[in-house]
């Protein structure tokens, strides 16, 4: 999900710049681009993780709050919403995102792995996934993406797999 997130952005920085993209065809109106991806703390400013991410994504917010002064549309990447923080405010947080950036005149992509935050109720929401097959001990990826809500894990098969838990658990 990340990886695929990350290309469409570099290739958008690609095509804006006059240069190949890596696809067989890629066009897209010129936009404004938003990230939270990678974000760490920063111990020497005294920035949690999660605090950098909510002023990343506040950033999006303030900008997305003003687009009645500003013609550029925009995009969005955000990579596995609010992980600095626990589940339950996580998905609060993150549902509220979702609601106000659905609201907007803009193109937004969120990775997650939770289920619930891929049910809420945006008619401008859609959901899409990948998924994956196993060959003996391997985890085979088609990288196609699909429409709807993933139904499926691979987190406990390579939990025991490497020996994290036992297939008893």
């Amino acid at each position: 999900k990340s990886s695929f997130m990350r290309t469409i952005g570099v290739n958008l920085v690609l095509m804006y710049a006059g240069t190949y993209v890596n696809a067989k065809q890629f066009h897209a109106p010129f936009m404004r681009i938003f990230t939270s991806i990678g974000v760490q703390d920063d111990i020497s400013r005294g920035i949690s993780t999660f605090y950098g991410e909510l002023l990343r994504i506040k950033k999006v917010l303030d900008y997305a709050g003003n687009t009645e002064e500003n013609d550029i549309p925009f995009i969005v990447f955000i990579d596995e919403i609010f992980k600095g923080t626990n589940y339950n405010d996580r998905l609060f947080g993150a549902k509220a995102v979702v609601h106000k950036l659905a609201e907007k005149h803009c193109i937004t992509f969120i990775t997650t792995h939770d289920f619930e935050l891929c049910e809420v109720p945006e008619k401008k929401v859609s959901n899409y996934y990948f998924t994956e097959n196993y060959n003996g001990d391997q985890i085979v990826f088609d990288h196609k993406i699909r429409s709807g809500q993933c139904k499926t894990t691979n987190a406990r098969y390579l939990m025991e797999r490497i020996g994290v838990i036992s297939p008893s658990n």
